[in-house]
């Protein structure tokens, strides 16, 4: 059999004051999937189906070992934000994934070197997939999550994936559809929250028209389900309402080696934790080259949602990712 060994070096790069508030605990967002504006549930045909779709496993013809890492620390108002991120994947082709990551997220206070308020998570994901036919893929992944303090616990994410022929195809994840535990969420001024798991309903469809372009569309919660703080001191509001969130995204390819991407997002999200009522529409904008050189493709991005805080701009972030194949 042959033997092929996948290296992945992501680096995500963001000295920003992006938080997203409603982002699920998945630690793991890959260069790819962002800068098709993570429209991905559909398109899933590499590593990082294990988080985003386990079907897309079915698509996967190579034996994949990759090692992941996220750097993602800026200064807001005398304090010091950090949420970084290690970690490591193996795929085994065509039905079988996991994934291993350990995720640092909080602030300390510049002015004091007592006053620091971090957390430690980490996160195993096991994620299998079958075959039903050559047109249907099932997967099933499950994700235990340890994090510091309250936050942590069990949840399962089941994903389908129809071809409805050799052009289109179609993909939906049940996201913590078994779940039990609860994890941390931080807003635009870092204040951390503790909420129970919330029920996301993704699909998606992605076409690829012509032999060198992709183009991908995706739903994200569709339900808008709704999740409980769970925070003993906490007074006030005691839900939070997921809302449903619109991912539009590109891939053209030319000159056989070269990859063009662009991406979309459009949502609405809370900016600050204190008022969990008060929502703001946002866009986020993502642009993304990859090469290919025999065994080895390179993808950069850049993803920014031009928020402001405080008069401070958002930076664009910058993804980065190395893949060896042999």
């Amino acid at each position: 059999m042959k033997k092929i060994i996948f290296i992945n070096i992501f680096f995500l790069l963001n000295y920003s004051m992006q938080v997203f508030s409603i982002d699920m605990p998945f630690f793991y967002k890959g260069a790819r999937p962002m800068a098709l504006g993570d429209a991905f549930t559909s398109v899933a045909d590499d590593e990082n189906a294990v988080s985003y779709n386990p079907a897309g496993l079915t698509d996967i013809s190579e034996n994949k070992i990759t090692i992941t890492g996220r750097i993602f620390s800026y200064d807001f108002l005398n304090e010091n934000y950090t949420n970084n991120c290690v970690g490591f994947t193996l795929v085994y082709a065509r039905s079988f994934g996991i994934q291993i990551f350990y995720n640092l997220l909080g602030d300390k206070i510049l002015l004091s070197q007592e006053k620091i308020f971090l957390y430690e998570g980490i996160k195993i994901t096991s994620a299998f997939a079958h075959s039903i036919n050559d047109t249907f893929g099932v997967g099933l992944n499950g994700n235990v999550i340890v994090q510091t303090g309250k936050a942590g616990g069990v949840e399962f994410d089941i994903g389908f994936i129809y071809k409805i022929n050799k052009y289109l195809k179609t993909g939906l994840a049940l996201k913590n559809f078994i779940n039990s535990g609860n994890f941390l969420i931080i807003d635009d001024v870092g204040d951390v929250r503790i909420t129970s798991y919330p029920f996301f309903f993704n699909i998606g469809i992605s076409a690829t028209p012509f032999k060198f372009f992709l183009i991908s569309f995706e739903i994200k919660n569709i339900l808008e389900t709704e999740s409980f703080f769970t925070d003993k001191d906490m007074e006030g509001e005691k839900s939070i309402t997921f809302k449903r969130s619109f991912h539009l995204g590109s891939e053209f390819n030319f000159l056989e080696n070269f990859f063009v991407m662009t991406g979309l997002e459009a949502r609405e999200d809370i900016p600050y934790l204190k008022f969990p009522y008060i929502y703001k529409m946002r866009y986020n904008m993502s642009y993304g080259l990859g090469y290919n050189f025999q065994f080895i493709r390179i993808n950069i991005s850049v993803a920014n949602d031009f928020r402001e805080v405080s008069n401070v701009k958002n930076p664009w972030q910058i993804y980065l990712s190395i893949t060896g194949n042999y």
